[in-house]
């Protein structure tokens, strides 16, 4: 297992939170973006700098990422393929996405961009709160813990 991380737009919450679970479960976490991210150094934390283009970091997450590992991203679409390779897909926000929930997250995310393209002004999402960052401490610790007790099985 590995934990990969659409590095460009994470809070620094999150950022931490994975720093500080990858050293103490030494599960590998990967940050990717088009950016250097600052980094703590560890055996167990890397980052991965890819071009600046259009998706570029979405593309080398979905090539590295293997059944089981963990990814983190707000991008629907990237959850998505992740979630059609058997990973487990976390927003920053602390929502899991899963297969029953995919579906539904796309077509709200197509409508509003077809919103967005027709002129009408949409509303943004909410800020990232402290919920937002127990909720996602609280998913990772999981999938986490569900994934440690069947490998000692």
């Amino acid at each position: 297992m590995k934990i990969f991380v659409d590095g460009d737009a994470c809070p620094n919450e999150i950022k931490q939170l994975v720093f500080d679970v990858s050293r103490r479960t030494k599960i590998k976490s990967v940050f990717v973006s088009n950016k250097q991210i600052k980094v703590p150094v560890s055996p167990f934390i890397e980052t991965i700098i890819v071009a600046k283009e259009n998706d570029a970091a979405d593309n080398e997450i979905v090539k590295l990422a293997q059944k089981e590992d963990i990814c983190v991203t707000s991008d629907i679409p990237l959850a998505s393929f992740l979630i059609e390779k058997n990973c487990f897909v976390l927003s920053p926000f602390g929502e899991l996405f899963t297969e029953e929930n995919i579906r539904s997250k796309l077509n709200t995310r197509d409508f509003m961009d077809s919103l967005r393209g027709s002129g009408i002004m949409t509303k943004g999402g909410s800020p990232f709160s402290v919920k937002n960052k127990h909720l996602f401490s609280n998913n990772l610790d999981k999938i986490i813990t569900r994934y440690l007790n069947r490998q000692k099985k």
